[in-house]
């Protein structure tokens, strides 16, 4: 964009979404209400967030166009929900049996740095027994010696050039060995607040089946993600790229019976994306709660090229959405594997 052009951008987001903006950012509890000028937001019961009605994700314009806007808010809403990754504060090993269960598909070493971050503020949970089950989709396990020894680490073997990353087969084969109550789908480079399980066991216990609590996810940038991951700043400290509401995955929050209820993942999605919309779909035939209101950080790392709108797993999503829910759940179900015939032969979970 030209200078001119930027100008008149600036300008016309100054003067059209400015006066809204600044009242959400500086006003006590409001910043989840944050928007774009076209969004159209339904506010929870409880008036402590906010959905945005509207099927895919979408940035933040403001702060698309004033960054410094977006750390603004990053600050406004860690100090309402503090992300705590300080090797410090883990918990004495002795711990309760999980009620929730981080589960976390991984491949490869490129993202272990994001990874073992993300698990350090999942591990910092507060008041809720949590565990984390990672399962690694690879030839062989290559990550298992670098993972906390609180962490489950299953192996789900894929033979060198066999298949593309399945993501949805990850989170089954995670299910299946979980233990925790409530299924936490989350991706390996996505920190999150210190009381994020206790907020989705809250919701649960209140008789919601389903939780997507995430109102904003930051993506921060490169300097600020190695910054943090070598423990040279704090996270309020860190900048902030883009801001994105209404994201479908990243972290889902199911009851156990819930998950097995309406077939778990659809295995039939390789690759990235569409699963998580699939997935999502089946989901609103429970009791969901998707006001969001906590923050989830997201750890740069280089994009994949085979992650956009004319991929075949976007394809298939495509197909896949003409087809009615009930019928897929009942697809889904009685395809579903035992967990004696489905495990693949790997290693037991870490206890």
């Amino acid at each position: 964009m030209n200078g001119a052009g930027d100008l008149r951008r600036r300008l016309g987001a100054l003067a059209l979404d400015g006066p809204r903006a600044l009242r959400d950012l500086l006003l006590p509890g409001r910043w989840p209400r944050l928007r774009n000028r076209g969004d159209r937001l339904t506010l929870d019961p409880e008036g402590r967030g906010a959905r945005c009605e509207g099927e895919y994700s979408r940035s933040l314009h403001f702060c698309d166009v004033f960054p410094r806007a977006g750390n603004w808010l990053l600050r406004r809403a860690l100090a309402e929900w503090p992300v705590a990754s300080e090797p410090s504060q883990l918990a004495a090993p002795e711990t309760p049996p999980a009620t929730v269960s981080f589960i976390i598909g991984h491949r490869g070493e490129e993202r272990l740095p994001q990874l073992l971050f993300t698990l350090q503020t999942l591990r910092n949970q507060r008041n809720v027994a949590a565990e984390c089950v990672v399962v690694e989709q690879d030839e062989k396990p290559r990550v298992q010696a670098f993972l906390p020894s609180w962490v489950r680490h299953v192996w789900a073997p894929r033979a060198a050039g066999e298949t593309p990353y399945c993501r949805a087969a990850a989170f089954n084969d995670g299910a299946r060995v979980a233990r925790g109550e409530a299924l936490v789908l989350h991706d390996g480079d996505l920190p999150a607040p210190r009381d994020y399980a206790a907020e989705i066991l809250r919701k649960m216990r209140q008789g919601c089946e389903v939780c997507r609590l995430a109102r904003f996810i930051f993506y921060l940038d490169r300097d600020s993600t190695e910054s943090l991951i070598r423990r040279r700043i704090p996270i309020a400290a860190a900048a902030v790229e883009r801001v994105i509401q209404n994201a479908v995955g990243g972290s889902t929050a199911i009851a156990r019976t819930a998950y097995e209820e309406i077939g778990g993942m659809d295995e039939e999605f390789v690759g990235w994306g569409g699963e998580d919309n699939e997935f999502w779909q089946r989901c609103l035939t429970r009791r969901v709660w998707d006001f969001g209101y906590l923050p989830l950080l997201h750890l740069w790392h280089p994009s994949r090229a085979d992650r956009t709108a004319n991929n075949p797993a976007m394809a298939l999503w495509m197909k896949k959405r003409e087809q009615p829910v009930a019928e897929r759940i009942r697809r889904l179900r009685s395809t579903v594997r035992t967990a004696a015939a489905a495990a693949p032969q790997r290693p037991q979970a870490q206890p």
